[in-house]
């Protein structure tokens, strides 16, 4: 069953969302991709990495599948880009999404490769949600 899990994800990956701001304007794009790829996870987790974590209320608003969703609590982007690497790179998670203050997946293409090549041993995809120029702020 996991190795159909693992064929009907799309090809492993990095994808890079900049958000402009971490206003609720901004959440309400961001939290139903995020829920749809909970329901998307199978039998693997789709892996949130950040500083805080989102109110259960918001989870609850977009339909979130709580069986497949994992949160990984981060103190900033060099331990979040570690983390993102190492659940990538186990092939756990399904998805594994992380909020940056500076963007790694346009502008560090060091960073971007080993994710990249993270997500090729894992067969798993990384969504980095960028806020650029700016601290993050939950």
């Amino acid at each position: 069953m996991l190795a159909q899990q693992h064929s009907a994800l799309a090809v492993p990956g990095v994808s890079e969302v900049i958000v402009p701001t971490w206003e609720h304007a901004s959440l309400e794009l961001v939290l139903p991709m995020l829920a749809h790829l909970s329901h998307q996870a199978g039998e693997r987790w789709l892996t949130w990495i950040a500083p805080d974590l989102p109110p259960k209320s918001e989870l609850d608003k977009y339909g979130f599948n709580p069986r497949t969703l994992r949160f990984i609590r981060s103190s900033g982007d060099e331990q979040s880009l570690w983390m993102m690497w190492d659940a990538l790179n186990n092939g756990t998670s399904a998805f594994v999404v992380s909020s940056f203050a500076k963007s790694y997946g346009l502008v560090q293409t060091k960073e971007r490769k080993h994710l990249q090549q993270a997500c090729s041993q894992g067969n798993s995809r990384a969504l980095v949600l960028t806020l650029p120029g700016s601290e993050l702020v939950h």
